[in-house]
C-alpha cells in the first residue's frame, strides 16, 4: 500500500523476487453503500506479467483487504466488454456479471460490464 486516505487505498504491486513494480489497483469506498467497496484502475502494466496470474494475485489481495481490514461484504468493478482477459481474471477471482450498459464517449459506443463479489 502506498497511498491511503479516509476513502481510498492505492496499492502498488511489486514482484517480491526482484522488487519490480508490475501494477496498481485502487480500492475506493466513498461512493458506495456502508458495507461495499469498488475496485478501480486495475492495471498490470508490465507486459512480461500478462498471462501469468498477476492480475488474479493483485485482485485477490485487494479483496482480502476489502473483506478483512475494511470489513466490507461486497465489492464492485466495471470493465469494458472487449477486455476479455480482464473479465476472465475477475471471474476466476469470484466476481459475477450483474449487468451491462451501453454508453457513448466522444461519439463511440462502449459496453460497460458491472461485476460484483460478495464475501460471506
Amino acid at each position: 500500500r502506498y497511498i491511503k486516505n479516509d476513502s481510498r487505498f492505492v496499492l502498488k504491486a511489486i514482484d517480491t523476487d526482484n522488487q519490480k513494480h508490475i501494477g496498481n489497483i485502487t480500492i475506493d469506498w466513498t461512493k458506495t453503500q456502508k458495507n461495499e467497496a469498488v475496485l478501480a484502475c486495475i492495471i498490470v502494466g508490465d507486459s512480461n506479467y500478462h498471462g501469468k496470474n498477476a492480475g488474479e494475485i493483485i485482485v485477490n489481495r485487494a479483496c482480502d483487504i476489502i473483506s478483512g481490514e475494511l470489513g466490507r461484504n461486497k465489492v464492485f468493478l466495471n470493465v469494458f466488454d472487449f477486455n476479455l482477459s480482464a473479465i476472465k481474471c475477475y471471474k476466476k477471482c469470484g466476481f459475477s456479471e450483474i449487468f451491462k450498459e451501453k454508453f457513448d464517449i466522444n461519439g463511440r459506443q462502449y459496453i460497460n460490464v458491472r461485476m460484483e463479489k460478495t464475501f460471506y
